[in-house]
């Protein structure tokens, strides 16, 4: 899945965060056989594009093809 995160909007929890996406990603999936996770993270200041796999398995796979190594190999077939 592939969402718009804004502005503002922390993408995990810590100290003093109230709002974040992981929370809120868990919230809209509650009671659905879908697991949302983070493939990876953007700055709370920053907005853009964020991948978010549906189960853990696919979070795995797509965290590897997104490291730097492999993404290096895709765009040298560009």
């Amino acid at each position: 899945m592939v969402i718009n995160k804004p502005f503002n909007l922390a993408v995990q929890g810590g100290t003093g965060i109230k709002r974040n996406l992981d929370d809120l990603l868990v919230s809209a999936f509650s009671g659905k056989k879908i697991t949302p996770r983070l493939v990876h993270r953007l700055d709370k200041e920053t907005s853009g594009v964020m991948l978010i796999a549906l189960n853990r398995k696919m979070a795995s796979h797509l965290s590897n093809f997104l490291k730097p190594k492999m993404f290096k190999n895709i765009l040298g077939y560009y």
